[in-house]
């Protein structure tokens, strides 16, 4: 028989047979609670969603909602008997939750009745009768529950025909789950039936209920029962890590709820595979889903350690089977698919996984998060899981109705609690694959036409002769001029034994000589080398040694440059130096020898330097053929021109040996060739320009020049905003595109385009078919960062060698960029950057490129590049980035200029924001009140302290007895929404609209105080539109760390002081304390060394910690002499935070009051609290002890 779940009559048979043989179940019989029904524990599971609810009362992520569809004649008083007689049966249904003495409690409510109420539709039209369903169902499933007065149990009955109903059910997760709605429909449907023959109902009366359970579970799973589930689950997800799912789309910084419903359906087909595969490996449906899912997990993410969640029923009990409550929890199941399993591997390892997990299930979800205490993430709601996978197996129940046809339909609440719930696997038609497939398949060009560079370069001159061909400072060089010097020099080379296939280095700066020497060497046959004159001698010999050549072109003033002279070399090796040979060429024929080579010939051989692991320089060729060269050069034309007789000014963005297929994208285009010359050269009136980045930002600066190009094009350094909004302002109607991909291999043919205006960038443009390649040399999905690879290109000669032939660059034919990009949801290419750019940093890939990114959001940052360094240990950044040793980051920025009209208030006021807005939602601690791992210690705080936290900043708010409250930074309203209800006017302000909108959507909780809460969208040193006296408190919680300067805090708080009125309040939550920092830091290094430092570097060691501190922290004692300068404060409290939990918020943080007018709360320094100074005093820590008793016993 196949594994499964066992049912419950299956279970009792067990139990049955067990007692016989006198094996026992380990665990006692389940009993009814003996304890008043007024006061019962809560269930694990109750306790997590009533804590979230306290947390966020207006949510609606725990409501649970389906729909009914009745068709036939329905006796709705009998319906309604059937609901009542339900609710009596379950005293879930009945129950309310709260706090009594500081302890949650659940309250049994008697029976009564059970409101339904009956909506008639039936005289609307059918259109509007349509959306008047879909209206109240809408709002049914959206409206918020009151735990503490119910009911748990929201029927509704729509009436949209005389046969033909519609019944609502809404419950809250609190007292329901999947198994129990089957119940709920299994029950009224045998009353119905019962009661419609005016039978009594055939239901027995159940042993206990769901309260018997919880008070049982809080009893039984303590101690070592409880201690031998956690250490399984410490074991298993120790150093796990959280599956980021490449989607493409950026987290919001403000989380919500928010979420959607796709349906899908397993074909029959499927199931029955999947079975019997399953059984093949004594495995179950569900196991053989997990492994699929961690397979689709891991290709769409990148990672092989995936972690999956799984909600169980957790009905491991016979007595509980019958129940209705909520009962189920939520299992981590961890997979690894690293090494490339077979399915069958993974589905292996998932039966494991699954087995164990469900042998230690009774431990609830938040315990296990506590004991592993795993990485947070800011951007989203859960730890640990990410994704959830849930296989609908539990029970289902025909339903059957006397006279009736009864169809269910679950509703969507709009809601998600993860970031990923599925419920199905996905269809195996190949359909994923076709489509990725399809996802590439309308990028191929037409095919290049095989002909050679220096052909087309002849057809132009032979078209039009006269035209220009080159401006290089005062000298023209026309087409019939370039061309005729290219010929004689091809002949020469052709007498001087130049041959097909035979190396000819060509070490001259960008000129007409440059050009004409390597037309001659194409001609000839041979194969042009570009050599930059700039490299130091020794390079620029070790070049010629390595091309084996015999023959080496230049001019008079390089040759003496570089000792390219014939005793430094070879003595076989003839140096030709052009500008002094022009006589003897003259004796050669102007008209073009007899082409000797085809498409396929090598035209090009491209050097580079580069840097070892060790700091080593050595050489790397690449060579081109004519067919690849051209087929970057009709890119470029096809991309941005140049027309015949356009200007192209390449100003040359790097070495000449990846740079010379710029020089001829205009000359095979026909068009004319600007290179500078002087000071002046930059300016010269171009159609197009090609530039770096960095000398776009400097013509720019210099006022653009006489006049703006069409376009501009730069290397692979993406561009800065900075620099993006400068090029909008001096030249608003040029466009702007960077190229992409290895020139020196002629294969940069990515063009991502910035059209003239103030839009986001483009589309991208490839000249090849684009794919992106994941790890496995697999086509990537959709949102999925890989190596970016061209198809459809000439067959490259890949890395080159005198000593080695032709050689692919990929053994799959594909040509590899060197860059990571993915495809994005609308199909569109977003380039990330060099793969070398992708570091590994405590398990996760980081995007160089996304850091600098977020540097340069800063306000005083023009221009970040980030770049991996030696790792701790010394390692070389190429180890760390292998994964052997995390790689330090070091930013280089490039600050912006300081616009000499802004003062420093709107400066700072612009710091503030960036810095405010731009925070990690889960660094903030008032936004994570259900559990916050801190980003000064590394602590995770649990609900529990985060709560006693918040209502510790709660309780000195109300003993200041506030009435109208002005809330600076109010986020999404934790506090507003605990504190409107009990003051008479409540305005709140914030820079986030998205968190104020997220307040004003669920204002309807407020009831009768909604019109009495204002919310503005404002910065915190605004208070403009109030009057004097507005207020009587003014509350900052958790805010003035963010602020960029102790001035700033000043300005606000003078600005609070002018809308107080007389005996009023200015609240100051939750300060950093700079004394105690030395301290915070301290306690960090201890917790995290596990051998000891010497004292001296440890001090060091803390006092370098501090000095990195970010956030503003402030010493109490400021705030006295900020007191003497805002206006009317007539006294100053300074509150330690306190509280039963040690922790970073309780230990090293205080509040503040500024007390106004009237008779002061406290004098300015006076604080009931006696200072005792420590060094003065000589105090030792037995003697702080002795005096800390004394003051105790007193």
């Amino acid at each position: 028989m196949a594994p499964g779940t066992l049912s419950a009559e299956q279970r009792r048979l067990l139990d049955r047979l067990l007692d016989q043989k006198g094996v026992g179940s380990g665990t006692a019989m389940l009993q009814r609670y003996a304890g008043e029904r007024a006061s019962l524990p809560m269930s694990f599971a109750q306790q997590r969603i009533w804590f979230f609810d306290r947390l966020q009362p207006a949510e609606t992520i725990y409501n649970v909602a389906g729909a009914a569809r009745l068709r036939g004649r329905l006796d709705v008083a009998v319906l309604k008997r059937c609901l009542e007689e339900v609710v009596r049966r379950h005293e879930v249904l009945r129950t309310t939750y709260l706090a009594m003495e500081n302890r949650p409690v659940q309250r049994v409510r008697p029976p009564g009745e059970v409101a339904l109420p009956v909506v008639d539709l039936r005289d609307l039209t059918p259109q509007a009768r349509a959306a008047a369903v879909e209206q109240r169902c809408d709002a049914e499933v959206k409206r918020p529950f009151d735990l503490e007065r119910g009911p748990m149990l929201r029927p509704m009955l729509l009436r949209v025909a005389d046969d033909e109903h519609l019944l609502l059910l809404s419950q809250h997760h609190i007292a329901t789950d999947g198994w129990s709605l089957n119940i709920l429909l299994r029950e009224v449907s045998a009353l119905y039936a019962a009661f419609s023959a005016g039978a009594p109902s055939p239901l027995s009366e159940l042993a206990i209920q769901y309260g018997d359970f919880a008070a049982w579970q809080r009893d039984w799973l303590t101690g070592d029962v409880l201690e031998q589930q956690l250490a399984y689950w410490r074991t298993q997800l120790g150093d796990s890590r959280l599956v980021d799912l490449a989607t493409g789309l950026p987290r919001p910084n403000v989380l919500t709820w928010s979420g959607g419903t796709l349906r899908y359906e397993l074909p029959a087909g499927l199931v029955r595979r999947l079975a019997a595969l399953a059984d093949s490996e004594r495995a179950t449906m569900y196991m053989a889903l997990v492994a699929a899912q961690s397979v689709v997990l891991s290709r769409r993410s990148g990672q092989d350690d995936i972690v999956i969640g799984c909600p169980v029923a957790n009905r491991n009990r016979a007595e509980v089977q019958s129940l209705i409550g909520c009962f189920v929890n939520e299992l981590p199941l961890r997979m690894d698919t690293s090494g490339g399993p077979s399915y069958r591997d993974l589905l292996r390892q998932a039966r494991e996984v699954c087995l164990g997990a469900y042998a230690n299930q009774d431990v609830p979800f938040e315990k296990i998060v506590e004991a592993v205490n795993p990485e947070r993430d800011a951007m989203s709601h859960a730890p640990l899981v990410r994704h959830q996978l849930g296989l609908h197996n539990e029970p289902q129940w025909r339903v059957e109705l006397p006279d009736l046809t009864f169809e269910i339909a679950a509703l969507s609440t709009g809601t998600a609690r993860f970031d990923l719930e599925i419920d199905l696997s996905p269809d195996p038609s190949g359909g994923e694959r076709r489509q990725l497939a399809g996802e590439s398949a309308d990028r191929q060009p037409s095919t290049a036409v095989p002909v050679t560079l220096d052909e087309l370069v002849g057809r132009h001159a032979a078209d039009a002769p006269d035209a220009l061909a080159l401006e290089h400072g005062p000298a023209r060089t026309t087409y019939r001029e370039l061309d005729e010097r290219a010929n004689r020099l091809a002949h020469w080379l052709r007498h001087l034994g130049v041959r097909p296939g035979v190396p000819v280095p060509v070490c001259l700066p960008p000129s007409a000589w440059q050009l004409a020497a390597i037309l001659a060497v194409l001609r000839a046959g041979g194969v042009a080398v570009p050599v930059d004159p700039g490299y130091p001698p020794a390079t620029v010999h070790a070049i010629v040694r390595d091309t084996g050549a015999r023959l080496v072109l230049t001019d008079a003033d390089t040759m003496f440059l570089t000792s390219l002279r014939l005793e430094e070399l070879d003595a076989a090796v003839r140096t030709i130096a052009l500008d002094t040979v022009t006589e003897r060429m003259a004796a050669y024929p102007v008209t073009a020898p007899e082409p000797v080579t085809g498409p396929d010939a090598l035209a090009f051989v491209n050097y580079r330097t580069e840097r070892g692991t060790g700091g080593e320089v050595s050489l790397v060729a690449t060579g081109n053929t004519h067919a690849s060269v051209l087929r970057r050069l009709r890119f470029l034309i096809a991309a941005f021109g140049p027309g015949t007789g356009e200007a192209v000014l390449v100003d040359q963005p790097g070495p000449l040996d990846t740079g010379p297929f710029d020089l001829w994208w205009p000359l095979a285009a026909g068009a004319r060739l600007v290179l500078p010359d002087g000071a002046d050269g930059t300016d010269r009136p171009a159609e197009i320009v090609r530039w770096s980045a960095a000398g776009l930002r400097a013509r720019l600066a210099a006022g653009g020049g006489t006049r703006p190009p069409r376009q501009v094009v730069i290397g692979d350094e993406a561009p800065w905003p900075t620099l993006l909004a400068e090029l909008r302002r001096v030249w608003p109607g040029t466009a702007l595109a960077v190229l992409h991909g290895p020139v020196q291999a002629a294969a940069d043919l990515i063009a991502k385009l910035f059209e003239p205006g103030v839009g986001p960038p483009g589309r991208l443009r490839c000249g090849a078919r684009a794919v992106i390649i994941d790890e496995h040399s697999q086509p990537a999905p959709s949102g999925l960062p890989g190596e970016l690879c061209l198809e459809g290109l000439p067959r490259p000669y890949g890395p080159w060698r005198r000593s080695a032939g032709p050689e692919p660059a990929r053994e799959d034919g594909r040509l590899g960029t060197g860059l990571r990009a993915r495809w994005l949801a609308d199909g569109e290419l977003d380039v990330l950057g060099p793969i070398a750019d992708a570091v590994s940093i405590r398990h996760h890939r980081v995007e160089l490129t996304e850091v600098s990114g977020v540097l340069a959001t800063h306000p005083e940052v023009e221009r970040a590049v980030v770049l991996p360094v030696a790792g701790p240990a010394g390692t070389d950044p190429a180890v760390a980035a292998g994964g052997a040793v995390d790689p330090e980051l070091v930013a280089y920025l490039t600050l912006r200029h300081r616009d000499g009209g802004e003062d420093e208030a709107t400066r700072e006021r612009r710091i503030f924001e960036a810095t405010y807005t731009g925070r990690s939602a889960e660094d903030d601690p008032v936004l994570n009140i259900g559990g916050w791992h801190s980003p000064h210690t590394g602590e995770h705080i649990p609900a529990v302290e985060m709560r006693e936290w918040a209502d510790g900043t709660m309780r000195r708010i109300l003993r200041l007895r506030p009435r109208k409250v002005l809330e600076i930074g109010c986020r999404t309203g934790p506090l507003l929404f605990r504190l409107a209800p009990r003051v008479e006017q409540y305005t709140a302000t914030d820079l986030s609209s998205r968190a104020l909108g997220r307040i004003r959507r669920h204002g309807d909780w407020l009831a009768t105080k909604a019109d009495s809460v204002e919310l503005l969208r404002r910065t915190v040193d605004d208070f403009t539109g109030f009057a004097s006296d507005s207020f009587d408190t003014v509350v900052l919680d958790a805010l003035v760390q963010y602020f960029p300067s102790p001035a700033f805090l000043e300005r606000v708080l003078c600005g609070a002081a002018r809308v107080v009125g007389p005996t009023g309040h200015i609240f100051v939550g939750n300060v950093r304390s700079l004394p105690l920092l030395d301290a915070l830091r301290l306690s960090v290094r201890w917790g995290q060394e596990e051998t000891g430092y010497p004292a001296d570097q440890l001090r060091q060691l803390v006092a370098q910690d501090a000095a990195a501190e970010e956030e503003l922290v402030l010493d109490p004692r400021a705030f006295l002499d900020l007191a003497s300068r805002v206006p009317g404060v007539v006294g100053v409290s300074l509150l330690p935070r306190l509280g039963r939990s040690r922790n970073e918020l309780t230990l090293y943080r205080y509040d503040v009051v500024l007390h106004f007018g009237g008779p002061a709360h406290t004098e300015p320094g006076d604080n009931g609290l006696d200072e005792v100074d420590w060094v003065g005093a000589e105090l030792t820590v037995e003697a702080a002890g002795t005096l800390l008793r004394g003051r105790a016993s007193a």
